[in-house]
């Protein structure tokens, strides 16, 4: 009998392994095609009313970014993922202004730039930044200077409204290094309260004239947000707030 309930025991065991790996790491099926994504992007977000689909865009074996247009002329961007054994849209929003997807949080690395420009906004390229601002201060009477920090790297739409961007790996560098800052300062309670500012992104539209573009169409959205994906807005920057080189 001891033995009976022992291997019963092991094939429940076993079943349960199976399981858990078909529901949470089994590789992903075949992507949804154009009108299953456009039924599905209506269906968790009808206000969005999608229309037409531009392109499924890989950004990893586990994720996919989906750049369409609305009914009424809007250019939006879905977000997709393999989660619990089911392609899932995690993020979609019917303004395609430019946003960071931090595709796993651990690894910046593979931090992607997502964006849909609207072409009413007449933008031939985009600049990135990375950037902090200079910091200044005196702590019982000892001077400290933070020199700002400011990386950028050139997107170019070449003819396209949509486009995804890796981060560069020296912006992953340096992010990584304000991480491990920010460890050890929640051992400090001063800084917990009164936290330094730290990198954040920023981006600058450009014509192709080298003037900054006006966006008026591309932004104020409606945006839909499932599960815990981390997607992230990018501040814009004038070029007056830009360090000179």
């Amino acid at each position: 009998m001891r033995k009976k309930m022992m291997i019963f025991g092991i094939v429940i065991l076993l079943l349960s392994s199976v399981t858990v790996y078909w529901f949470y790491y089994s590789n992903p099926d075949r992507f949804l095609t154009n009108q299953q994504l456009v039924e599905k992007i209506n269906h968790v977000f009808p206000e969005v009313a999608a229309d037409t689909i531009q392109d499924i865009i890989h950004v990893d074996e586990h994720h996919k970014v989906i750049p369409f247009v609305t009914k009424d002329n809007r250019y939006g961007l879905s977000y997709w993922a393999w989660k619990n054994h089911q392609w899932k849209a995690v993020y979609i929003d019917n303004a395609g202004e430019p946003k960071v997807w931090r595709v796993n949080p651990k690894n910046s690395s593979i931090y992607t730039i997502v964006w849909n420009i609207h072409p009413d906004d007449a933008v031939s390229y985009m600049k990135f930044y990375l950037k902090k601002d200079r910091n200044y201060l005196i702590r019982d009477g000892i001077e400290t200077y933070h020199p700002g920090i400011q990386l950028e790297a050139t997107a170019s739409l070449n003819g396209k409204s949509y486009g995804v961007l890796r981060i560069p790996d020296e912006w992953s560098s340096v992010i990584d290094s304000f991480d491990e800052i920010n460890k050890a300062k929640q051992l400090n309670f001063f800084q917990n309260v009164f936290p330094a500012r730290d990198v954040f992104f920023g981006w600058t539209p450009y014509k192709s004239s080298g003037e900054e573009a006006a966006i008026k169409a591309t932004t104020n959205g409606n945006s839909f947000h499932s599960g815990d994906e981390m997607i992230d807005f990018i501040m814009y920057v004038n070029k007056s707030e830009l360090q000179s080189e």
